[in-house]
C-alpha cells in the first residue's frame, strides 16, 4: 500500500519589495518582508536589524550584556568589531572586558 502525501501551504516570506502582504507583515529597511509577530523578539529577522529598532528594554540574563537600545546579546559577543547591539554599544571601548579591546 501507497502513503499518500498530503501538501500544506507554508506561509512565504518574500525578499522582494512588492511581496509584503497587508498588516500582519513589516517591511525592513532591506525591503525584505517579515511575520508582525518577529517583530522586538530579540532576534534579527531582517538581517539589518530594523525589526529591532524601537523596542521596549528587554531583561538581559546573566551572562548577557544590555545594549544602549535595550536589547540583550551575550557577552562574548563585546568587541569583537560586529555591531551586535545595531547601535554600536556593544563596541565602545568602555563597554570592553578587561583584556579585550574594540577592533
Amino acid at each position: 500500500m501507497r502513503g499518500v502525501l498530503t501538501q500544506i501551504a507554508l506561509p512565504v516570506f518574500s525578499a522582494h519589495a512588492g511581496y509584503c502582504t497587508g498588516a500582519h507583515q513589516i517591511r525592513c529597511k532591506n525591503n525584505r518582508c517579515m511575520p508582525l509577530e518577529f517583530r522586538c523578539d530579540g532576534k534579527n529577522d531582517c538581517g539589518d536589524g530594523t525589526d529591532e529598532v524601537d523596542c521596549a528594554s528587554f531583561t538581559c540574563s546573566r551572562g548577557e550584556f544590555k545594549c544602549s537600545n535595550g536589547h540583550c546579546i551575550e557577552e562574548i559577543y563585546l568587541c569583537d568589531g560586529d555591531d551586535d547591539c545595531f547601535d554600536k554599544s556593544d563596541e565602545q571601548p568602555s563597554n570592553c572586558p578587561s583584556g579585550k579591546r574594540a577592533v
